[in-house]
């Protein structure tokens, strides 16, 4: 007689980047709720789930490394490098599509649990190049997510492009609890089939 049991273990190793749009086509007091989003997500990631590994670039045209997934474990430190980051005043035109693609074809990730997060104001032009790059990504086991924050963001487009309204969390004035959720995702249950 054989008996059937699951053994589940906690993989808590992941890596995420998080990706912030910097045009000037965006105020600045919504460019701060995007800010403020990503310092809340940092805190939120890093108390949830120490193990996470956090990158971030920055994006008008041309991506910008802003940190490495294995520059700090301080979330000090990476909250103090994420703010200073500002509008990119000469630029009026976002390459989402190409930031994803740079990301997706760069080899950055080395875990199991991959994660991007974008936080941008998804008034873009060119949804299918964008939700292309998200594909591809998805086939690579790389899984990306949107935070809707700011007065200006269109929630339309993003939700459009990530395909999945789970994918995408809202922020709303001060309240930021929908980060917690986000955060949740980097922590997964690894479950097989022993056999007695």
């Amino acid at each position: 007689m054989s008996y059937s049991a699951k053994y589940c273990s906690l993989v808590t190793e992941s890596q995420v980047i998080l990706l912030l749009y910097t045009n000037n086509n965006q105020a600045r007091e919504d460019n701060n709720k995007r800010l403020t989003a990503i310092r809340r997500t940092v805190e939120q990631n890093k108390t949830y789930n120490p193990d996470a590994n956090i990158g971030m670039f920055s994006y008008s045209d041309e991506l910008e490394q802003v940190f490495t997934l294995s520059w700090s474990v301080d979330i000090g430190e990476l909250i103090s490098a994420a703010l200073k980051v500002m509008i990119d005043i000469g630029k009026k035109n976002s390459n989402t599509s190409h930031a994803l693609k740079h990301i997706r074809e760069s080899n950055l990730f080395n875990s199991t649990r991959k994660l991007v997060v974008l936080f941008s104001n998804a008034r873009w032009n060119n949804l299918d190049e964008i939700d292309l790059e998200i594909q591809l990504s998805k086939q690579q086991d790389i899984h990306t997510f949107g935070v809707a924050a700011g007065d200006d963001c269109n929630k339309d487009n993003l939700a459009g492009v990530l395909n999945d309204p789970s994918f995408m969390f809202y922020v709303d004035n001060d309240d930021l609890t929908s980060l917690k959720s986000l955060a949740s995702v980097t922590k997964y249950n690894n479950c097989t089939d022993d056999i007695f």
